[in-house]
């Protein structure tokens, strides 16, 4: 993509360099370049060879050009040689730069003459060109019945100069103090012009290249378009990854999930780097906007919903720096769907996880665990692994509520299933089966080792204290054992059995173990 121009050279009439050069040194103008011309009113026949000399001399620089002064705007011929890329401020008389078009217009009218302090300081060379071309030869009749100065207070003299030159064509003169206001009105209108049609330009270029990048990329859309049906928060990041390294060819990527305004879980591409500090720093840096560049090679992007931060990404090393601008208007656009589709699945887990666990205890609810317990009794029973279940039950857990209420029986339903997750392991299968009753389900897990697990799971609660309004709360539970033989034909049984041993264990005397055997028909 060629670079377009990012200054604009003006040309100026030698007359009026010195104001154009106190107006831009002013401030505000730092785009702008300042060239002159040689004036050509007093020689209009080298018009042509000036004009092409100029755009030699100041088009090989790359810059935008704008012709500033009536020298070449009143003639389309002259007009017509412009290359694109070139401007002319169409004025038929230099020195309405300095001043409004009325005033001048009036003093023309009168039958003065109005010049600038440039024009002046040259006076006698343009006199010297003699009766073969304006202004000079327009002073050797009666035509100019004054001169007018328009001072913009930038020469030191020019009354002096003034006097001697009316003398010497014997008209009378007048100063008109003017200033640059009008003059800078003038540039700076040309500028904010011109500003504006190089954003212009610019947007068109880049919109261009992003519809072609877009027409060769269905790739990327397909996968953005498949963002919004991701089903969980991990594989909406996993599309998202798949998605920028395909539009921005990034050399490293770190996606970090934000919950509460705290850096969570990392996503690299493609190396693994745990430290998610700076991620933090530019979190609680408060930044407002959603895109945001720390680097040459890459930018950051925040992903929300609803105001919300849900993630930040940083890309690094792409591929073709150069195309930054244009990745960054996409990536921007790219960041609602993104954030949608993360919302999206955290609200789909958030929704599931109210589907399948106990409120109350956050464990597996009853219809949930049976799913996950058929499903590893097919398990077992095809590739004949020993499976176990355990079914536990708070002792007088209805004098809890009676002598302590509700509230405190709920705290106890609450600390005793965080015991239980804490006892057992990461695969057992806990559920809460209803009141007081609790399940677990013990893949890979024999007689004898589901014998230890309750035994040992019984002395963790006996000595579990629970803390409600500042009373102490101690309590005990039962606990029936069963395992999965040849002759239990389903998951059903298999609980069924455990639900024997333990009654078998509160017929005991409670806060004990009871291990399921066979009984007897006859």
């Amino acid at each position: 993509m060629p670079n377009r121009p990012d200054k604009l050279c003006l040309l100026i009439c030698r007359h009026y360099l010195r104001e154009v050069e106190a107006v831009i040194g002013s401030g505000g103008f730092e785009d702008i370049i300042v060239r002159h011309y040689p004036p050509t009113c007093v020689s209009p026949h080298r018009a042509q060879d000036v004009l092409r000399e100029v755009l030699k001399v100041n088009r090989d620089e790359g810059n935008d050009l704008f012709f500033l002064g009536s020298c070449f705007s009143s003639s389309a011929g002259l007009l017509s040689i412009l290359p694109e890329g070139c401007g002319v401020y169409p004025i038929e008389e230099c020195s309405r730069l300095l001043a409004g078009k009325s005033l001048i217009d009036d003093y023309i009218r009168d039958g003065a003459y109005a010049f600038s302090p440039g024009w002046l300081e040259e006076w006698p060379a343009h006199v010297a060109q003699g009766e073969t071309g304006p202004p000079p030869g327009i002073f050797s009749g009666k035509t100019v019945t004054r001169l007018v100065l328009l001072d913009t207070g930038i020469y030191d003299g020019s009354s002096e100069i003034l006097k001697e030159f009316a003398f010497h064509i014997d008209r009378p003169f007048l100063v008109v103090p003017v200033g640059l206001d009008h003059f800078r009105l003038v540039l700076t209108n040309i500028v904010l012009k011109w500003r504006l049609e190089k954003t212009r330009r610019k947007w068109q270029t880049a919109s261009a290249q992003v519809n072609r990048k877009l027409a060769d990329q269905s790739v990327p859309f397909e996968l953005l378009a498949g963002l919004t049906r991701m089903k969980t928060e991990s594989e909406a990041i996993e599309q998202i990854m798949n998605l920028f390294v395909m539009l921005f060819s990034p050399g490293r990527m770190v996606y970090a999930s934000v919950v509460n305004g705290l850096v969570g879980k990392s996503y690299t591409y493609p190396i693994d780097m745990k430290d998610n500090t700076r991620l933090q720093d530019w979190l609680d840096k408060g930044r407002e906007e959603n895109i945001w560049i720390e680097a040459q090679k890459g930018f950051n992007l925040r992903l929300t919903y609803q105001e919300q931060t849900l993630g930040l990404l940083e890309v690094k090393d792409i591929a073709f720096p150069e195309y930054r601008p244009e990745y960054l208007t996409m990536a921007t656009l790219f960041a609602r769907v993104c954030g949608l589709a993360i919302a999206n699945g955290r609200l789909f887990q958030e929704v599931r996880h109210h589907a399948i666990t106990d409120s109350l205890t956050a464990l597996y609810n009853r219809r949930h665990f049976f799913y996950l317990a058929m499903r590893e009794f097919s398990h077992a029973g095809r590739y004949n692994r020993p499976l176990a279940a355990l079914m536990l039950d708070i002792d007088h857990f209805k004098n809890i509520n009676d002598t302590y209420g509700h509230v405190a029986g709920d705290q106890v339903l609450i600390e005793l299933a965080r015991l239980c997750r804490q006892e057992l392991r990461a695969t057992d299968i806990c559920g809460r089966y209803g009141g007081e009753e609790f399940v677990f389900l013990l893949p890979e897990t024999s007689m004898e080792g589901a014998r230890q697990m309750a035994e040992r799971l019984c002395m963790a609660i006996s000595g579990l204290t629970v803390m409600v309004e500042g009373k102490t709360v101690n309590i005990t539970a039962s606990l029936g054992v069963a395992v999965m033989d040849k002759d239990c034909p389903n998951v059903e049984e298999l609980l069924n059995r455990s639900d024997q041993a333990l009654y078998d264990a509160k017929r005991g005397g409670r806060n004990r173990v009871s291990m399921f055997e066979p009984r007897s028909v006859f």
